[in-house]
């Protein structure tokens, strides 16, 4: 399992936290946005903003599917061998090492995710501030960062469909001309 996990390691780019998965992992990395391309002064785009999205129901639907590992895992952990069974054991271990290095697999892939959202809320915060208007800020924010449908906005800040919509598309304007 260890050199398995190790080997699906070798592939990446980012420090691995010595407290999720032991010491012998420490110098191996995993790959970010920034080590994907970006470049500083580059400005944020809308397909960005909505990539962070994207990250955010990334991270939801890989914490699921751990959990769901997790379940079967302890499930197949948790019943006791019978000697009927003993020649079905082999079959059981080989079941649960696969599930175990599904389980790495996943937790690897969620590290990324997370690298990643960390990376795009950062990137996005800092374009944002960097806007001069407040209320296009605050749109922006709703929008992207806390994911609010349009009437939600609409109601908080207590603007008509319309202008906000206008807002928020001066926002854009005003971002893509913003080096981060």
């Amino acid at each position: 399992i260890e050199r398995a996990f190790v080997g699906l390691l070798e592939c990446k780019s980012l420090e691995l936290p010595t407290s999720l998965h032991g010491s012998h992992y420490q110098n191996h990395t995993v790959t970010t946005n920034k080590a994907a391309g970006r470049r500083e002064g580059d400005t944020v785009t809308k397909k960005e903003l909505k990539m962070y999205k994207v990250y955010k129901l990334e991270i939801r639907s890989i914490e699921d599917s751990i959990l769901e590992l997790q379940t079967v895992l302890e499930n197949v952990s948790s019943k006791p061998i019978t000697d009927e069974q003993t020649n079905h054991n082999a079959f059981l271990v080989d079941k649960q090492s696969d599930l175990v290095l599904k389980k790495l697999e996943l937790e690897d892939k969620l590290m990324i995710a997370r690298a990643n959202l960390i990376e795009s809320h950062e990137q996005i915060e800092g374009a944002i501030e960097k806007l001069n208007e407040p209320i296009e800020r605050t749109v922006l924010r709703m929008r992207y960062i806390n994911d609010m449908k349009w009437e939600e906005i609409c109601v908080h800040i207590d603007y008509e469909w319309a202008q906000m919509h206008r807002i928020h598309n001066k926002a854009l304007k005003n971002m893509s001309r913003i080096e981060t």
